[in-house]
């Protein structure tokens, strides 16, 4: 079938946020006096923010409720994402190029609406896009695969219509798992992906767009 659209995850593709997550991270964990590390941290990217809170109040035995404990970490991200998080080098001229091919674009990602939409507002892009997934639309997050269902649904489109970037393991997992293509950011080789046919490693955006001037027609 022709490609009719193009499926982008936010953090870590779309934007460069890893520094302020990483951060984030650090500070959140540091205010209950627990020592953060980066393999911890690389473990936990893919969930929702909600997810990720109930994996560290368990593993640290944090006080409080979930709820409150979300509260906390995302106000710690809210604070840093708006002046720390930009467009990832690429992520235009993949965007321009999807568009150039008359794709539909979709934002699927973990990050809240507020979050998502913001960064798309802050940085011109939300009028190129004609779907927003995000925690909100959603009974489970990634790696479950209903992220990307309910983007093609939304879309009006099939699997094999569609592409997806993502950057992690747990984002691959869930397109893959919906039946989608997915070139897999991962320059340094690091995402397991040989269960996965569908997944393709890329090196940056600019190869995915790259594929785009040559493949945008199927």
């Amino acid at each position: 079938m022709p490609l009719r659209a193009l499926l982008l995850d936010l953090d870590g593709t779309l934007a460069t946020s890893l520094p302020v997550m990483v951060a984030s991270y650090e500070a959140f964990l540091g205010s209950f006096g627990v020592t953060p590390t980066k393999d911890e941290f690389d473990s936990l990217n893919g969930p929702s923010l909600l997810e990720i809170v109930r994996i560290l109040k368990e593993r640290h035995r944090l006080p409080g409720a979930p709820e409150d404990l979300f509260a906390r970490y995302l106000s710690i991200i809210e604070n840093r994402y708006p002046e720390g998080v930009a467009p990832a080098d690429g992520a235009r001229e993949l965007i321009d190029k999807a568009r150039a091919r008359g794709l539909e674009l979709a934002l699927v990602t973990s990050s809240g609406r507020a979050m998502a939409s913001g960064f798309l507002e802050r940085h011109g892009l939300a009028p190129l896009f004609d779907a927003l997934v995000t925690a909100e639309d959603v009974s489970s997050g990634k790696p479950n695969p209903e992220c990307y269902r309910v983007a093609l649904e939304r879309l009006g489109i099939v699997a094999a219509e569609a592409l997806v970037v993502e950057d992690s393991l747990f984002g691959v997992r869930a397109a893959t798992g919906a039946g989608i293509r997915t070139f897999a950011l991962d320059p340094d080789e690091r995402l397991a992906l040989g269960d996965m046919p569908l997944a393709r490693r890329v090196r940056d955006l600019h190869e995915a767009a790259q594929f785009l001037d040559e493949h945008g027609d199927g």
